[in-house]
């Protein structure tokens, strides 16, 4: 079903990770959700707590994580127009 694929629209990598975070937004959800013209990202510790947002017009997105404690994060993507969840990932921070 589209639920089940949910998860898997986003890659992060690498994965574990001390340094640079590399995101990739599959571009299947489009017919789901419709036209997608930016992408909010939110990075969560296991507080839930907010620790990066950033917005992407592309489907490829570069991050320096390295000020993060090491651990286990979220990533939250979401459709900017309508705020729908594009999807999530979890990476471990060394």
């Amino acid at each position: 079903s589209t639920w089940n694929n949910l998860l898997s629209n986003i890659t992060v990598y690498p994965n574990p990770t001390a340094s640079v975070i590399n995101l990739t937004m599959n571009q299947g959800h489009d017919i789901v959700f419709g036209k997608i013209d930016s992408y909010k990202i939110r990075i969560v510790n296991s507080f839930g707590t907010v620790v990066k947002e950033d917005v992407s017009r592309q489907p490829n997105w570069r991050a320096n994580i390295g000020d993060l404690r090491p651990g286990t994060y979220l990533v939250q993507v979401t459709n900017g127009r309508n705020n729908s969840l594009v999807g999530t990932a979890s990476f471990v921070k060394d």
